[in-house]
Formats: C-alpha cells, sequence, structure tokens
C-alpha cells in the first residue's frame, strides 16, 4: 500500500488571490499554536472547527487550501476518515492536503460518497435557524401571492396535517408551498430608510387538489400559527451548507439591524440580519467581525456617530444574502449581539 499526496488546489498562485482583489492581505497566514500536522476527520466534526483547528483566523480557510475562486464557489468536501496533513513550509505560506490511499487490489465497482455524508459548515445541531427560511420582500412583495382563504371546520389556527383553501395557486409551479405572513419593515439604522420587510416562516404545505380556482392545500409542517391570510410562496430547497468560511470579496462596513425571531438579543448560534446584501457584495460564507454598537439615541439619522467603542464581540458568518440585507449566524461572542452593533472584514 502506498499513500499519495493529492493537493486540493489547482492553481495556488492564481491571479487576484486571496478573494477580496484589493483587500489583499499583506500578513503571513498565521496557524493556530497546536496545529496538528496530521488531523483524521471525525464523524461529527464541523468546516469550522476544523479550520479553527488549523487557523487563528478560521475565515482565512481558502488560502490554507490554495482554493481559487471557482474551487470556493464549488469547494472539495471532506468526508469522515479523510486524512489532512499540513505542510508548513509551502512555498506560498502554510497548505493543507488531503492524504488518499491507494490499495493494490482486484477490479471491483467503487462505491462513491454521498454529498449528504460531507462534514458540514456548522453542526447539525445549529442548523435550526436555517429552517426558520428567512425572506425579504418589498412593501407590496405579498400581496399578489397566493393565500389562505379557509381553515377546516371549526378550526381557527392550522397546523401540521390540516387541510386549508387556498386561492390564487398556480398549477404548474409545483406542489411544495411555504406559508409566510408579512413582518416588520427593515429599516437602515444609519440613514432611516426601509431596506426590505421580512416575512415572517411559517410552515410548508403540500397541494392537495385543486378545485376550480382554489385549491386544499395539507399542511406537513408548522413552526408557527397558521391563520386565515397566510401568503404562500414556492417552496426552495434547503440553504446548501457547502460554503466555506471566508473574508467578503470587497470591504464591508455596516450594522446589526434585527435579531431574527423576534428576541432584542443573540447568541452563539442565533441569526441577525444586517443591513449589507448581495449589492455590497456579500456571499454566503462571509465571516464578518462584530464589534460593540451604540445605544439607539446615539445614532445621528444620515449617519452613524463616529464615537463608537472599539470592542470586539465575535464573528458572524453570513448563510443568506438578498439584494440590500443579509443574514448572519453568530459563530462566536464574548456577550450578547445586538442591534446597532456594527459588523464588518475580519
Amino acid at each position: 500500500m502506498r499513500k499519495i499526496i493529492i493537493s486540493l488546489f489547482l492553481f495556488p498562485c492564481f491571479l487576484g488571490w486571496p478573494p477580496g482583489g484589493g483587500l489583499a492581505r499583506a500578513e503571513a497566514l498565521k496557524l493556530a499554536p497546536d496545529a496538528p500536522d496530521r488531523y483524521v476527520v471525525q464523524k461529527g466534526d464541523t468546516l469550522w472547527a476544523i479550520s479553527g483547528r488549523f487557523l487563528q483566523s478560521p475565515w482565512r480557510w481558502p488560502e490554507l487550501w490554495g482554493m481559487n475562486k471557482d474551487q470556493i464557489k464549488n469547494p472539495h468536501l471532506i468526508y469522515p476518515g479523510d486524512v489532512l496533513v499540513l505542510d508548513r513550509r509551502g512555498a506560498e505560506g502554510p497548505r493543507l492536503s488531503k492524504e488518499m490511499e491507494t490499495v493494490k487490489r482486484s477490479p471491483r465497482v467503487r462505491v462513491e460518497a454521498s454529498p449528504r455524508e460531507a462534514i458540514p459548515t456548522i453542526a447539525a445541531s445549529d442548523l435550526q435557524p436555517f429552517l426558520a427560511k428567512p425572506l425579504v420582500v418589498d412593501a407590496q412583495g405579498l400581496d399578489g401571492a397566493p393565500r389562505i382563504v379557509a381553515l377546516q371546520e371549526g378550526r381557527v389556527i392550522a397546523s401540521a396535517g390540516d387541510l386549508v383553501s387556498v386561492v390564487g395557486l398556480p398549477r404548474d409551479q409545483g406542489r411544495m408551498w411555504d406559508i409566510y405572513e408579512p413582518g416588520n419593515p427593515l429599516q437602515d439604522p444609519a440613514s432611516g430608510e426601509v431596506l426590505g420587510y421580512e416575512a415572517v416562516y411559517l410552515g410548508t404545505g403540500r397541494v392537495f387538489r385543486h378545485e376550480g380556482k382554489s385549491a386544499l392545500l395539507q399542511i406537513v409542517r408548522s413552526r408557527q400559527e397558521i391563520l386565515i391570510g397566510a401568503r404562500l410562496v414556492r417552496a426552495t430547497e434547503s440553504t446548501p451548507m457547502n460554503f466555506v468560511p471566508k473574508a467578503p470579496q470587497r470591504q464591508v462596513s455596516g450594522l446589526v439591524i434585527s435579531t431574527y425571531g423576534g428576541n432584542t438579543e443573540a447568541g452563539p448560534t442565533a441569526v441577525v440580519a444586517i443591513n449589507k446584501g448581495e449589492r455590497d457584495g456579500l456571499a454566503p460564507g462571509d465571516v464578518l467581525r462584530v464589534r460593540a454598537g451604540q445605544d439607539r439615541a446615539t445614532v445621528e439619522r444620515g449617519r452613524a456617530s463616529a464615537a463608537v467603542p472599539d470592542l470586539d464581540i465575535g464573528l458572524l458568518m453570513v448563510f443568506r444574502t438578498f439584494d440590500r440585507v443579509s443574514y448572519a449566524l453568530v459563530m462566536q461572542a464574548t456577550r450578547q449581539v445586538a442591534p446597532l452593533d456594527r459588523v464588518e472584514n475580519p
């Protein structure tokens, strides 16, 4: 049996690395003090935890692998049992590679590991916030959406297993529909401008049958009370979990707008909304540093006061982006994250 070290990068010195172009880092990649030379991936590991095992700055994971931009968008998957080998003396700095074993055996059917078996970016126990399916729409975004007009006889609230009557439901857009109710406006704390409206996810339904201009929908999942008037949006696939932790490609400086779910503060694994989105260059996997903000009374309309205490709170990872708003998961925090806390490049 012989061992081959297979690097997971194709172009280690491609033009424009690191991500961010003009934001290229001058400092060398810093390894964690106890970074191992060799690590066997375990069941239950996460990409974030493994990155922290090797790096002082987990968001510099793509640099450690020598990933190019295409590989960041479609990263190689890592599975339990894979052996990761650290080369501390690489010409371009430390590099991590994946050790593959080859064994001479008689021909046999090759069994490929399922992507579902790959280690996730974050722990499975932290996936609950992703199931909330945050959705940002404009002021009239749900006005023309299909809506629930009647519940089963004797019911005032619909829950899983119930049938509800819906109008405006197209016949040619699939059977699965997410159920929302209009939520609160997302207001930019600095400018006062409304960036969108947060629709609240209530549950998911499956078309039972169409009946003329209406349809019967069976509730298959409910997170909150479903009432007459709730709106339907075609169900989307679960948020992909194969993105890699990385720094934003552009300079980002923003504010926490709100905590998702109505809480006033957010700790690790909670979700927050920030006033920067796709137009600002944010993408899933981007890591942001969060710093202590100001009391709302000290924020001047049109611009934030410059007198902001320079206190690091922790790190956020963006997992879903809209045009002007993004949602991020609190990865680390020394205190609760709250509206008006600042976010910026790590």
